[in-house]
């Protein structure tokens, strides 16, 4: 493997304990999830922008989209 090696702390865990929010429950932690994604995704791209050639495991996903963006109005849209 190329890529830099797995361990337990690396993977998802399952929720034993509690339960999930409903939508209207979960709105008041919008912004601090959203926040939280931004981060943890800058952090995992810095980890791994240099790896190449590494094996893909079951579970991984590789999630994309194309957009364009329009610097005047400050938006992106999907062409």
């Amino acid at each position: 493997s190329f890529g830099p090696q797995r361990t337990s702390e690396t993977r998802m865990g399952l929720l034993i304990l509690g339960k999930p929010l409903t939508w209207e429950e979960s709105q008041q932690h919008h912004t601090y999830v959203k926040e939280q994604g931004i981060e943890q995704f800058i952090a995992i791209y810095n980890q791994y922008k240099d790896v190449e050639n590494s094996e893909f495991y079951w579970g991984d996903e590789v999630e994309y989209f194309v957009c364009k963006m329009d610097e005047e109005s400050k938006t992106a849209r999907l062409p």
